[in-house]
């Protein structure tokens, strides 16, 4: 491209319209903008255009439909004559060109051939003479065919072969003026090889004949124009083979002729000495993943004992190579100085002294840890006989495109096997030498079994747009570098990508805070390491501790540890610091941002705002403050009095790290060995087949429907009752809702109203009820029962907690709580305010969490829960509360009638009682749960009392179900919820 002076530019049908048929005015626009530009470098620029005949057919078909009758139009509409076209479009056509190059400052000149001008000599010599005498006066020439007047019939090719339409008419002109490079603009990127929707048609950067020319699959011509993919490659050749270069590349691109130009590798380029030329395999990414794919999966055949000992191994090849790994990198770290680079990316760059060290240290913990692969995730018998699990497999091969961080190398490859999966490595050019020697000692602890491929380190000419588009091989793209980097790959692959692109961590310090405290976290977060991506970017502090000793402490350590400091709106003016230029900046240097803040609150709403959901931390000695800071901040790691850099795989327990991830799909946070699996279905069966088996049972089929809150329904309905249509119908209540209404206005009427209707509604719709307590409305033909069970991750979390017990370890280091769903309002307002007061007039330290509940880690600790709730069935929290092997304080009150059989549940009837049980609850330790109650706690035990209660083993089945898919006795049931 260095010799490249004269250029012939051709624009096809396809570029120069939209997918209605108008000009694309905005992609003409860029063209002639690149174009200018070229011209204005000294290029000699010839453009050769096709549209005339689109153009001109859009004007036609207005000009037919205004002067038309309406029959006219519900007649068959005949096409329009190309060559009427032609004649009507060309003059749209330039006009629009001659418009576009005068704004920028740019003149054009129109030249409108037909195959037979080139026939004449006397023509050849008159065109080249013009041409040269326009180029000499930097006009740009348009050409294009004269198709108005043109003999041509299809097929467009004869056997004189002088040219056959604007890609054929572009490469005569390279020829006859003698242009050093044809550019060839389509609605693709480039010769692929097969048709464009095609999944698997790739790109061919180098076009060889004798390798591509069989290998090709056209597909059908471009959707306007008379050309293709075909007519192209066609004329590409035959320019090529007399001397001019020519490159097809997409023309919906606002830049692509100047890359071309800069030598970029885009589009395809056709050279008559292409087949001389040594150059890596166009498909060496492409092989070395699908290699990769084949060695994790003999990766995976490997026992776990196997795939550890790769680890190990690899741990003691690196110990054993620190001398020489610390030679190469101090040699890139030195070529980086001196290249200038960034300090911030020589940090990263560098591998610091104890770093082989603690790398190792975290392969062995990595290969410590339970295997992940085969994991049973979920198991379930669907039928007799057959059951499905649910298991970890490999995610397959990831592609990990890092900057710098030589570190990074070592940590994913250890993950990758102890995950099984496949690795493609594209590291930055500043780390080669870093890279390639630990790249040759980890896979040189892999066995030959294995294979020395499952991790690929991509050194060719292969840019990461290029690996980008392997999709077809590649199932995870994770970058670890600059925002630049990422949120260019995020932008430019189909590929799933991993990461976060900003490392903007906040830390807040309240009112509240322990400033000797917050001196040390603050310090650490921010100087430790400042180039990390846990590093503390923004420092909040709550308004009330501006101008205390402990601000200014605070502030003369971080700039006597040389943290330039800049000021938000409001901490600016007040600190005396200079203005921030943006709140949402990454330093990664010893530099930060202040910014006051007026609560917990405006501190939260900044860092949502202004955060990059990475990692923040509030410094509190508040708890209820803390809570919810923790609760409220939208960011993959939240920490109470911890600096931020402790978001570290390593530090997290993971072994090491793939990357932090800030998304919310699959994995968040720092992202360890279970970020790197997905999960598969494995059914084991014994001839069962699907016939006869649905999945939805049609209500026509079904024998049984439950309602959940049958009260809910109309009791208008002009179709058949659900009586009619099942052989039993069963409701189940749980809420009073007559309790409600009592606090409305006209509230005894409206309970008076609301009972007759709601027995009305369920007399008519259920053959029975079940209520789960006493506490519901009396209903017809009703029995009371819980069939409430809890999730069995409570079981198992009250299982832990009784060995604890027995280890004579402290399983709830904290004491009571109360959350949850009040008489009302589910956590607030005015029952949450009288039962607060009322803890207070009784002088015990209850912590109340409205509107909370048990899924929250927080209350794993928390020794007594109370639930002082009677107005409304909340047992399901009481339940939960006993799985976990906690104590209950509760009211007696028939809602807990079924707790009585638990030891751990103690019941009052006055304050006094009340008091007095959480107390002594406090002072005591719960007794073990014994496998009893804990099935009685169960979802199983809860189905086995609905079974009993409900008496659906009396009612005969009609439907007809295989008897390899049920036991005799299973019904058909239909479930609907009415609420």
């Amino acid at each position: 491209m260095r010799d490249v002076k004269r250029i012939i530019v051709k624009v096809g049908t396809a570029v120069v319209t939209r997918g209605d048929g108008r000009l694309a005015v905005g992609r003409l626009g860029v063209l002639c903008e690149q174009l200018k530009e070229l011209n204005s470098q000294g290029f000699e620029i010839i453009l050769v255009t096709s549209g005339a005949v689109g153009v001109g057919r859009q004007r036609l078909k207005y000009r037919k439909l205004v002067n038309s009758s309406f029959a006219d139009l519900q007649k068959p509409q005949e096409e329009l004559d190309g060559k009427a076209c032609a004649a009507v479009g060309q003059s749209g056509l330039m006009a629009l060109y001659d418009a576009l190059f005068t704004q920028l400052d740019v003149a054009s000149s129109q030249l409108v051939v037909t195959d037979r001008d080139f026939k004449d000599p006397g023509f050849r010599v008159q065109l080249i003479d013009t041409v040269n005498s326009l180029l000499n006066l930097r006009v740009v020439p348009v050409f294009n065919e004269n198709d108005a007047i043109s003999t041509r019939r299809a097929p467009y090719e004869d056997a004189s072969g002088i040219f056959w339409d604007n890609d054929s008419l572009a490469a005569l002109l390279a020829l006859e003026l003698n242009a050093d490079l044809l550019v060839l603009l389509s609605d693709v990127e480039g010769l692929l090889s097969g048709p464009p929707g095609e999944p698997h048609s790739k790109i061919i950067h180098t076009y060889i004949k004798d390798i591509h020319e069989k290998e090709i699959t056209f597909g059908d011509k471009s959707r306007v124009g008379r050309g293709g993919m075909t007519t192209k490659v066609k004329a590409a050749v035959h320019s090529a083979d007399r001397g001019t270069p020519v490159v097809i590349t997409s023309g919906f691109a606002t830049d692509n002729i100047i890359k071309v130009l800069r030598g970029e590798r885009i589009g395809t380029v056709f050279h008559r000495d292409a087949h001389l030329w040594v150059y890596p395999k166009e498909t060496g990414a492409r092989e070395m993943a699908v290699s990769a794919r084949e060695s994790s999966r003999r990766l995976q055949s490997l026992s776990s004992e196997e795939r550890r000992k790769i680890l190990l191994d690899i741990a003691k090849a690196l110990e054993a190579n620190e001398e020489l790994i610390k030679s190469e990198n101090e040699a890139d770290v030195v070529a980086a100085q001196k290249a200038g680079y960034e300090t911030s990316l020589i940090s990263r760059l560098t591998l610091k002294p104890g770093k082989i060290s603690s790398l190792s240290k975290s392969i062995r913990t990595l290969a410590d840890m339970e295997d992940p692969i085969g994991q049973t995730l979920k198991k379930t018998e669907l039928a007799d006989g057959l059951i499905l699990e649910k298991t970890s497999c490999p995610l397959g091969v990831l592609l990990i495109v890092f900057e710098s961080r030589p570190d990074a190398l070592v940590q994913i490859a250890s993950l990758a096997v102890r995950s099984g999966n496949g690795l493609l490595l594209k590291g930055g050019k500043e780390a080669m030498r870093s890279n390639a020697i630990l790249h040759k000692i980890i896979t040189g602890a892999i066995p030959d079994n294995v294979g020395k491929r499952l991790i690929g380190l991509v050194t060719s000419r292969d840019e990461i747009p290029d690996l980008l588009k392997l999709d077809d091989v590649i199932d995870l793209v994770i970058p670890r570098g600059s925002n630049k980097l990422v949120s260019q790959i995020k932008e430019s692959t189909k590929i799933p990508v991993l990461g976060h692109s900003d490392g903007i961590c906040h830390v807040y310090v309240d009112k509240s805070a322990n400033m000797d405290m917050a001196k040390q976290v603050v310090l650490d977060a921010k100087a430790d390491y400042p180039a990390a991506c846990n590093a503390m970017e923004t420092l909040l502090v709550h308004k009330d501790i501006v101008g205390t000793t402990g601000l200014n402490d605070l502030i003369f350590q971080l700039e006597a540890e040389g943290v330039a400091l800049y000021g938000g709106p409001q901490a600016s003016p007040k600190l005396n610091i200079p203005l921030a230029h943006s709140l949402n900046h990454e330093y990664s240097s010893m530099a930060c941002t202040i910014e006051i803040v007026d609560d917990v609150h405006s501190a939260i709403d900044h860092i949502n705002h202004h955060g990059s959901a990475h990692t923040d931390c509030i410094i509190s000695e508040d708890r209820e403050v803390a809570e919810v800071f923790l609760h409220q901040v939208d960011s993959a790691a939240v920490f109470h009095n911890a600096s931020t850099r402790f978001c570290d795989g390593a530090r997290f327990g993971l072994g090491a790290e793939v990357g932090i991830s800030t998304g919310r799909i699959h994995a968040r946070g720092p992202v360890g060995v279970e970020g790197l699996l997905t999960t598969r279905w494995i059914l084991r069966g014994s001839g069962q087949v699907v016939d006869g088996d649905k999945e939805i049972i049609p209500d026509e089929e079904a024998d049984i429907t439950f309602l959940e809150e049958p009260e809910h329904l109309t009791w208008y309905h002009h179709g058949r009752r659900w009586k009619i249509k099942f052989q039993k119908v069963i409701g189940v209540v749980h809420t009073n809702y007559l309790e409600y209404v009592k606090r409305e206005k006209n509230e005894y009427l409206q309970a008076f109203v609301l009972k007759y209707i709601s027995n009305w509604v369920i007399d008519i719709y259920c053959h029975k009820v079940i209520r789960l307590s006493a506490a519901t409305q009396d209903v017809p033909r009703s029995i009371m029962c819980n069939v409430h069970g809890v999730n069995p991750r409570f079981l198992e979390i009250g299982k832990v907690k009784h060995g604890h017990q027995q280890r004579a370890e402290q399983p709830f280091p904290e004491g009571a709580y109360h959350i949850g769903k009040m008489v009302r309002s589910k956590g607030s307002g005015e029952d949450s305010d009288q039962i607060k007061k009322s803890y207070e007039s009784l002088k015990l330290k209850v912590n109340i969490y409205p509107g909370r509940d048990h899924a929250d880690s927080l209350f794993h600790d928390y020794k007594v829960f109370i639930n002082p709730s009677t107005t409304d069935v909340v047992f399901t929290t009481t339940a939960e509360a006993l799985a976990m092997g906690k104590i209950v304080i509760c009211a007696y009150h028939p809602s807990n009638e079924f707790f009585k059989q638990f030891p751990n549940c103690h019941m009052y009837s006055n304050a006094g009682e009340f008091v007095k049980l959480t107390l002594k609850a406090l002072s005591e330790k719960p007794e073990p749960l014994s496998d009893d109650l804990r099935h009685e706690l169960s979802w199983e035990a809860a189905t086995e009392r609905f079974i009993r209660v409900s008496e659906i083993n009396d009612v005969d089945s009609k439907k007809v179900v295989p008897s390899s898919l049920q036991p005799p006795s299973l019904l058909s049931l239909y479930l609907h919820k009415s609420g």
